[in-house]
Order: C-alpha cells, then structure tokens, then sequence
C-alpha cells in the first residue's frame, strides 16, 4: 500500500478483540445482519482504502477466544498482533517497535464506519502541524479519530503510568499538558454528534445494519451516505438513540459527578441526594 506522507510511516492499528461484556464477539457478526461481511471487514476496508496509511495492523489480546482473528486476518491481507488483555498501550508500543510507524491511527473494533477522506485529512493535518495527538469532532460517534506520533507514545514507557493509562492508549496523553495536542472540528454545522454509529449494545448493531442495508454493490459507508439517511430517513438513528456510551474519567470526583447527573435525569432523586451527601 503506497502511503503519501512523505517519509513518515503511518500506521493503523486496530484495537479489537472478541471479548465484549454487552454483545459477545461482535466483531465478526456480519454487517447488514445476516448476510454481509464482518464487522472488522468493514473496519479494514475503510482503512486500507486510506491514501495515507501504509500498513494495517489488528491488534488483539493473547486471551484464547482470539485465535479465531488469526485466519480471518490472514485471508484478508492484515497484520495480525496479539499482546495483553489489559495493557493494551504495550500492544500499540510493541506494534510501532516491530513496525516502525511514524504516525499511528488508533482505531477501535467497535466503529465499523472509517471515512477515508477525513481520516487522510487528519492524518495530513496531523504531520503538517507537527501534532504529538490530533483528535477529530463533530462526527457522529463512532466516526471521529485519534492521530498520535509515535515518539511522544513510546515515551510513555518511561513514565508512572496507572492501570487506566495503560488500557486507554491515549488516556495519559489527552490528561497531561506537555504534549503538542489538537481538537479538528469537522462539519460544525452538521449538528451530527448526537448520532450514535458505534457499537456497544444490541440496538446499536441493529442501527448500523439497517444503515448496511442501504449501501450499493462495492460502496463502503461514508458521510455522505450518513448525510443522505439525515435528509432522508432520519428515524434509524432514533433506533440506538438511547444508549449511553461508556467514558473515562480523568478523576473519581468526575465520575461521581456524572453518576449523580444520570440519577437526576432518571427522576432518582433520593438516590442522588444520598449519593451527594457521602461523597461531600
């Protein structure tokens, strides 16, 4: 694959594993359900069309389920690396070491929409501006993207890093300030982030199938098919609108703070006053 960034060697390493505590080894569940292609054939798809992107890399656990990635890799033209279950930042160390990436992508099982001209606008941004981290918003989740340098995250291995740091690769980086860091927000006037194209729970994965169902013969998903089901079928993204995306937390106090927000919104007001009052 011909990347076009110069010198640098941009990688993307996939974060996937079939392990999932709400809808078990979703990342081989076919897209639209039941006839189409894997999950992560669609993800590897949208990362090979990049124009950027010289290698392709799945990253996964060494836990024994994952044994079924390794043929499935093979028959598709990826890399496949196993590492820690939980350590998953010395997978993406150990990946860049055997690699020799300049630039990686961190892109998860989870998002089987990769925009390929966005993703290369990032990454093109990303290198121009000499960026240790550039993350995308605006897209709807799901479709956003982190652009790390690898120097600044094999620097990491130096450093005090809690547990939560090593299982979100860029926890560390996106909480701490000496790193050169970059929001690009993309179609600001789109109003999608409040669409929901990842998948967590059943709902979301009956959400993206119905989106599959409407692509042609060879296409793979982009914004302009999600701009099209925006003017034209709106309703499929109430289907998952619901769910509530799991988050980081940068500190305790955060999380308590967001559980009593959750509890105030679901009318669990005792609760909340309860929970505020032993947290004080």
């Amino acid at each position: 694959m011909a990347g076009q960034s110069g010198k640098l060697k941009v990688g993307a390493i996939i974060q996937a594993r079939m392990k999932s505590v709400r809808l078990p080894d979703k990342i081989l569940m076919p897209l639209p359900y039941p006839t189409g292609k894997p999950l992560l054939w669609w993800i590897f798809q949208g990362a090979l069309k990049s124009k950027m992107i010289h290698e392709v890399v799945l990253a996964s656990s060494n836990n024994k389920e994952n044994d079924l990635l390794g043929p499935f890799c093979a028959a598709n033209s990826v890399m496949f690396f196993r590492g820690s279950e939980t350590d998953v930042l010395s997978r993406f160390t150990q990946v860049i070491r055997q690699n020799g990436f300049d630039v990686v992508v961190r892109l998860t099982g989870d998002n089987p929409i990769v925009d390929s001209t966005w993703l290369d606008y990032a990454i093109a941004h990303h290198i121009q501006n000499q960026n240790d981290y550039t993350h995308t918003s605006g897209l709807p989740l799901g479709m956003n993207f982190e652009v790390i340098s690898a120097k600044p995250l094999m620097s990491l291995e130096e450093r005090s890093l809690t547990d939560v740091d090593r299982e979100h690769v860029t926890h560390y980086i996106r909480n701490h300030a000496d790193f050169k860091k970059e929001e690009i927000r993309l179609l600001p006037d789109e109003n999608l982030e409040g669409v929901r194209l990842t998948i967590d729970y059943p709902s979301d994965f009956a959400t993206l199938s119905l989106i599959f169902t409407l692509l042609n013969e060879g296409e793979l998903p982009d914004m302009n098919l999600i701009s099209k089901i925006k003017s034209e079928k709106k309703w499929i993204f109430s289907v998952n609108d619901g769910n509530r995306q799991k988050k980081q937390f940068a500190s305790t106090s955060e999380e308590v703070e967001a559980a009593l927000k959750l509890l105030e919104q679901n009318d669990l007001c005792k609760a909340a006053k309860i929970l505020a009052t032993q947290v004080s």
